[in-house]
């Protein structure tokens, strides 16, 4: 049988569709893909919440982080990021913005202050933004407005006051947006 090969370079944080097509008539009409990653970039986003666990003196990656692995057991990125109810009472630190496939942010049943950071817009995977109970005065700042891929964003139980950014209008997925008891 003839075969061809495609070599391509992964990166993280990057998505691949690879379609495959024949020129001529198959046989028994089996088309036969094997897709082999050796390399997928882990270390940043390991690197970004340890950052964040030494920041608010905690630690234990793997009880407050999700990862995707292949099936080989290599991680490949962080998606998920949950330390609820720690007391923590810091303002969230930049680095969470470094994690580029978050699709959860849950840190609800804290007592984390203002302000939240802009990097925190850098999220275009997030999905969920969890933020109830804290002790949040500010509307969120205007960068989340680039969070198109958010359908749940948790404010409430805050002292939020003042209106919330127009931009938010502009989250077109955004299904739940929680923001009593501010």
């Amino acid at each position: 049988s003839d075969t061809s090969s495609l070599n391509l370079t992964v990166q993280a944080g990057q998505t691949y569709f690879i379609e495959v097509a024949s020129r001529a008539p198959l046989d028994d009409g089996q088309v036969a893909l094997r897709a082999s990653f050796n390399t997928c970039s882990y270390a940043g986003d390991e690197a970004a919440v340890n950052s964040i666990l030494s920041y608010y003196e905690l630690s234990g990656l793997d009880s407050y982080a999700e990862a995707v692995s292949f099936p080989s057991g290599t991680r490949c990125a962080v998606t998920g990021l949950s330390i609820p109810d720690k007391q923590l009472s810091l303002p969230l630190p930049t680095t969470v913005g470094y994690l580029r496939n978050l699709q959860t942010l849950d840190l609800q049943f804290n007592r984390i202050p203002d302000p939240l950071p802009a990097s925190l817009g850098n999220h275009t995977n997030l999905q969920t933004l969890n933020l109830r109970h804290n002790q949040l005065n500010d509307p969120p700042p205007a960068p989340l407005a680039n969070l198109g891929n958010l359908h749940a964003l948790e404010l409430e139980a805050n002292q939020v006051s003042g209106p919330l950014p127009a931009q938010i209008s502009s989250m077109t997925r955004l299904q739940r947006l929680f923001v009593s008891s501010n």
